[in-house]
Order: structure tokens, then sequence, then C-alpha cells
């Protein structure tokens, strides 16, 4: 027999005691049979016939709202379930992985990336690789991130870098997909200087320093454009240096990248030998000057960058000087040492203009006496010179109208208490030089060349110990000028004329003196020739129109505006010989010295026989032929 629940209608067993779907108990004798057939009961015509019926089910018992919510909420929990099923699984599959990833690439957005990537060896990718990797060109990430399915998952088709694939399930039921990256490695390969030590960092994570090491090795990392700093140390200083470093391969080997900082052993050059010159100082180290050089020792490695600078020191007899701070940018450096104090400086410059101003007065009066500010070496210079002037009849008229002085380009001779400082000079002058006859035709003259300063270190003063002539312009821009007094001084007429021609005029026959001392005088005057580039102060030892005037001509005129300077040293004649009624053969020892444009020095030692004539009383060099010539580099 079947029966119902009362409370809610569902039907029950016969044996059951509670309701199996709302759990109310079941009272078995207070059930009433369903459906029983009705009893048969005598009918009568005259009244209607009455059906019996099943009697409804109790009203349902109304349930309570703790009841209910349970209800809800378990249905709520339901639908959660089964939405958050989908979601997730729809949300980290491989194509809505794709799609996340270039939107986060388009974004620039590095923390996005870090939680969808992650490199084939399993190791997580950081937010400074994420960055690297944004940092590739838009091409370079557009050709990365196209994409194509290839055995099941979607791999970067124009650079195999990247792939999606399942990594890891969510809840322990879904699978997740990630960016999985080929991953990265590099040789950083270093110079092998073992006095410098190395640190360097990828976008700022640090791979550690290294010593007298060939290389260092880093990885795994994404693909991606790195910001690569070194930083390089010695003794003698420190260099930081950043380059990009790009790492794009899909070999999964380690990729070579040569480390070339910008350093390197450094010598250091004064433009100028300077025995005096002591040594460089870098951070507190004395590197010496190589002796008698102008050169340091080879030191380093240093930072070639200007990050580092030195002090060139050196001790002259007029005191301990140095140089500017000079940035180190090459690796022969050059430097330069400050050879006087301002006041130092102040004493030549008033020295030199006193001392040109005296040059004028003794030319003038053929007198050495006015030359007050020289050693006695150059007096006696001077004297010679003007004797020379007197016994050529010579005349000087002239003032000085200023001087320039490049106490920047000076240097020093010479060594301890024999140092002697040399400074380029230009001497402006209005003057003339003349015959005794001939009149006056004063100009402006430029007289380039090279005063040098004695020290006298009894008393602290400096004398000018010499001047020597440069037949070109300095290309330094003077750094003292000076104004002369621009007081005309005029030379008196002395009766020499007669006293020189003497010297020329021999008779038919001419002593040994006689031939010595017209040699004598002609090498001195071709000194002072070949000095001006003049042939006028020669051309009266030669016959007019020879074939030895013409070659002296030429040779004397051949002389470009290139620098250069004889210096004759000896001229002794050895042996005097008559070949003839006017004729003579005499034998020279010569030594000179010839000085040229690039500082350089060459000895000459030569044996000349020289072949002379007498013609209308007049010594004449007719022939002059070359014996002997050895030359060596001073």
């Amino acid at each position: 027999m079947s029966k119902f629940c009362t409370d809610c209608g569902h039907p029950q067993q016969a044996d059951e005691r509670f309701c199996q779907h709302c759990g109310t108990p079941v009272n078995q004798k207070a059930q009433k049979p369903v459906n029983q057939p009705m009893q048969e009961q005598p009918v009568h015509a005259e009244q209607p016939v009455q059906m019996q019926q099943t009697p409804p089910p109790a009203p349902r018992k109304p349930r309570t709202k703790k009841q209910k919510a349970a209800l809800a909420a378990g249905a709520v929990v339901l639908v959660a379930v089964v939405g958050s099923s989908y979601f997730a699984s729809n949300y980290y599959s491989a194509a809505s992985t794709m799609d996340r990833f270039k939107e986060a690439v388009q974004n620039k957005d590095a923390e996005a990336l870090t939680s969808m990537m992650v490199l084939e060896n399993g190791v997580e990718v950081d937010e400074y690789q994420a960055e690297a990797f944004l940092r590739l060109p838009p091409e370079k990430l557009a050709e990365i991130m196209t994409f194509e399915e290839t055995n099941g998952f979607l791999w970067s088709t124009n650079e195999p870098l990247l792939s999606i694939q399942p990594h890891g399930k969510v809840a322990g039921v879904i699978n997740r997909h990630a960016v999985i990256g080929v991953p990265q490695y590099v040789e950083l390969y270093l110079p092998t200087e073992s006095e410098v030590e190395y640190a360097f960092s990828l976008n700022g994570a640090s791979l550690g320093t290294s010593g007298a090491t060939e290389s260092v090795s880093a990885g795994p990392f994404l693909a991606g454009n790195y910001l690569l700093d070194s930083t390089f140390s010695s003794d003698y200083g420190e260099l930081t240096a950043s380059e990009e470093l790009t790492l794009t391969s899909a070999s999964r080997e380690y990729q070579s990248h040569y480390i070339e900082p910008d350093m390197d052993y450094v010598i250091f050059s004064l433009p100028y030998d300077d025995p005096n010159a002591t040594n460089v100082v870098i951070n507190g180290h004395e590197i010496p000057f190589n002796e008698r050089s102008s050169e340091t020792v080879k030191v380093g490695p240093l930072p070639l960058n200007g990050s580092v600078s030195v002090k060139a020191v050196a001790t002259y007899p007029w005191g301990t000087l140095e140089s500017e701070e000079i940035a180190v940018s090459e690796s022969l450096q050059p430097v330069t040492i400050s050879h006087l104090t301002e006041d130092q400086r102040s004493e030549v410059g008033e020295l030199a203009l006193a001392y040109a101003e005296q040059t004028v007065e003794a030319n003038a009066n053929q007198d050495a006496s006015f030359i007050k500010d020289g050693t006695e070496a150059l007096k006696t210079k001077w004297q010679d010179n003007i004797t020379d002037m007197i016994e050529r009849n010579r005349m000087y008229s002239g003032q000085l109208n200023e001087i320039q002085l490049m106490t920047s380009a000076s240097r020093v001779t010479g060594d301890g208490d024999t140092s002697k400082l040399v400074i380029p000079a230009s001497l402006h002058f209005y003057e003339a030089s003349h015959l005794a006859a001939e009149p006056k035709d004063p100009e402006e003259f430029v007289s380039e060349g090279y005063l040098t300063f004695a020290y006298n270190a009894d008393e602290g003063t400096f004398s000018v110990d010499d001047y020597s002539y440069r037949d070109e312009t300095f290309e330094t821009e003077p750094d003292l000028i000076l104004a002369g007094s621009e007081t005309y001084h005029e030379s008196i007429p002395v009766q020499v004329v007669e006293k020189v021609e003497e010297e020329k005029e021999v008779s038919s026959t001419a002593t040994d003196q006689d031939i010595e001392t017209f040699i004598e005088n002609f090498r001195q005057d071709y000194e002072y020739a070949l000095n001006e580039k003049d042939f006028s102060f020669v051309q009266s030892y030669f016959e007019s129109g020879s074939a030895i005037y013409r070659e002296y001509d030429e040779y004397i005129h051949s002389f470009d505006d290139t620098y250069y300077f004889f210096e004759f040293l000896e001229d002794r004649v050895t042996s005097v010989e008559q070949t003839g009624e006017n004729t003579y053969k005499v034998n020279t020892a010569e030594l000179f010295d010839f000085h040229n444009h690039v500082n350089e020095t060459w000895r000459y030692t030569r044996t000349k026989s020289y072949i002379l004539k007498i013609k209308d009383q007049q010594l004449y060099i007719d022939r002059i032929d070359m014996m002997t010539d050895d030359i060596t580099e001073v």
C-alpha cells in the first residue's frame, strides 16, 4: 500500500519511519488507506447515488528561514562553482593567455608579464627581466609575438623565442597556460690585466665582482635588451661604463660579449726633454720620468674618459713648480709644466724688454757695453758682432716697438744648477742696417727667435744668456706683450771703409796670414748669409759673374721658409800652398751644427780645399772642393 508524507506529500515506502525528502516522522496509525474501493449500498430510485472520494493530502508545513537560506546558498555555490570553472578554464587557456600577454606588452606592464611568463627551465621571470624584454625594439617585439600553433602549442614563428604551453593547474583541476621563454646565457670576456677589478650588473641586478679572470658567465635570462653596467677599478682610478646588451638567441647556448673598457696603460710625455721633471702625480702615486727623457714609465691601466687627473712636478734652480690638473684622455698623454710663477713671469718679461732696448743702443753706438742685463758670455758675443759690423763698414739705426713672449711654450735645458729657461720671443723693431755711405731707409722688422735665461741662485735673479734667431713665424700665440720705448737711436759714421778694403787688397803675392784672415772672414760671413738667406754677405768673396758666384747665389736662395739654423763651431786653416803666380790652395778643417725644424741637430765634420786667385789686387775664391764629410746626429 502506497503512502505519502503528510508534510511534503512525497511518496514513502511502507517500512520508512521518516520522510526521505523532508525528514518528517511518519505516523503509521494515522495513515488512511488511499483509493480503497467503496462499499456498495442499496440503490433506491428516489435517492441519488453518492460517490466516496479520496481525501486530499494534508497541508505542507512552511520551511523555516534557515532552511530557505541553506537552500539558496547551496544553489549559489553550485552556480558559482560551475561559473568559476568555466571562467578559469577560459582565462587560463592558450588563446586568452596570448591575448593578455600581447595586451601587457602593448601597455608596457612589466608586472603583468611576470605573472604569466616563465623560462623553459622553470626559473621565474622577475620584473627586471620583463623590463628588459619590453625594451626590445618594437619591430623585434612584433616578430617575437607572432604565434602559430605547432604540435598543439603556440610558438612565435619569426623568432622562436617564446611559446604558450600548459604550466601547472589551477585548483588542481584546470590547466594553466603560461608564456614560456627560451633561456638566454651570456659569457662576458674581460681584459686580462691583473691590476684591474671588475663589477657588473644587468638592469641594476648585480652579477658579482671579478679579479684576474678571462670571463664571467651569467644566466638564464629572458630575451631582452639589458643595460650592462661595468665598474673597473685599479690603483690609479675607477671607470664606470654602461652599454646595451641585447640577448635574443634561440640556441640556448652562451653568447659571447667582449668587454672593452676605455682604459689603457698610459705614458705621460712632455713636449720637450726636461731632465728637471721629477714625476707625475696620480691619486697620490708618484710616477717618475725616465732618466734624461721627456716620458714617464708606463702606468695603469687608467680610465681614458677624463675622470682621472694628474699633475707634473719639476724642481728648477728657481723653485719647484707643477702643472695644472690634466685630465687623462689618451695612451700617450701630453703634459706641460708651468716653468715660472706669476711673479717670475713678470720678472722675466721686464728683463727681456730691457735687453731688447739695450741691443738697439748697442748696435746704434757700436758698443757692446750697453748690454747691461746679459751674461758675460752674451756680452762677449755681442762685442764680436759689433766688431764684425765695424769691419764690414755696416751701420745701424732703429728703435724697439714691442716684444711678444710665448711663456706657455717655454722649455728648460740643462740639468740642476746649469738649467736654463728658453722662451720663444718675437721682437718688433723699426730699423735699418746699411753701409756708412748708404742712406738710411728704416722699415718694420720682426725678429723671431728664442730668448735663453740663466738663473743666479746666489743672487736669486735671472739674466739673458742668449738670443737665437728663428727664420719662421711661431704658431703659438703670445701670452705676454710689452711695449717698447720707441726711442730712435742712430749710428754715428765711423771711417772704416779704407780698413776693410785693405784686408782684401793685396799685391800679386799674399802672405799665409793674409790668406788665413781671408778664409776666416769668409766663413764668418757665410754663416750670416746662410742664416739670413742673404747672398750679399758673401758676394764680394767671388768674382762677379763667375760659376762659383752663381752657384752660391742659387744655393743660399734655395732654402725655403722652413726653420733651420747653422752654428759654425770651428774653422781652421790647416795648410796654405802657392800653386801659381797668382793662385793658392788652402786646406781647412770645419765643424758646424745644423738645427732643423723638428728639433734635430746634425753635426758636420768636413775638410775642404779652397782654390784662391788674385785679380786686380783682390783675393777671390775660384773653387771649393769637398775632401771629407762626416755627419752625426747630436
